[in-house]
């Protein structure tokens, strides 16, 4: 099974809804210079703006710790 960076998974529902990365960035507090190197890796991105991305798209990040 393929897995994607969370980052990367973030980027693809923001796409698949429309939504714009100025708005995401607005709402994190970032440039849109700074939340497009961390939709592509090139800067880490913390926990906290993870779970504020996801929810700002509607979604709820839960954690799964498998053997």
């Amino acid at each position: 099974m393929s897995q994607q960076p969370l980052y990367t998974v973030l980027r693809q529902l923001r796409l698949s809804q429309g939504v714009s990365q100025r708005s995401v960035a607005d709402h994190l507090g970032l440039s849109s210079a700074s939340l497009s190197n961390k939709e592509k890796g090139r800067l880490g991105i913390t926990q906290e703006q993870i779970e504020d991305y996801a929810a700002f798209l509607g979604y709820e990040l839960t954690l799964c710790v498998k053997r």
